[in-house]
């Protein structure tokens, strides 16, 4: 995968603020409240790293992936991903009984 992203440095570098985005957007309340006071560094992870925690390439200077089945798993849940084409031809898309906004694709 690492090497399918390779060409999209800048598109890889933007999902992972978009991950990173809608992940803060997710955390409660009261936990980020905690988080905040007690818990400085995860929060500023949390905020900071894209899926399975990777760190984006603006950061590392890298493309890395960690976690296959979180790459999988977002690309399934948001229906994109930068390296969406290689994932299909990889591994093909999952049948999950919901409508394709999710990037399923019912009944396959």
């Amino acid at each position: 995968m690492e090497t399918a992203l390779s060409p999209l440095e800048g598109e890889w570098a933007r999902y992972h603020r978009i991950y990173a985005a809608l992940r803060s957007l997710l955390i409660q309340p009261v936990a980020r409240t905690y988080l905040f006071k007690r818990r400085k560094k995860v929060m500023r992870s949390l905020h900071s790293t894209g899926v399975g925690g990777t760190t984006p390439p603006e950061k590392s200077g890298e493309i890395g992936v960690k976690c296959l089945h979180l790459q999988v798993a977002a690309w399934l849940a948001l229906g994109t991903h930068p390296a969406g084409d290689w994932l299909e031809d990889k591994i093909g898309r999952s049948a999950c009984g919901e409508s394709e906004r999710l990037g399923c694709q019912c009944g396959v």
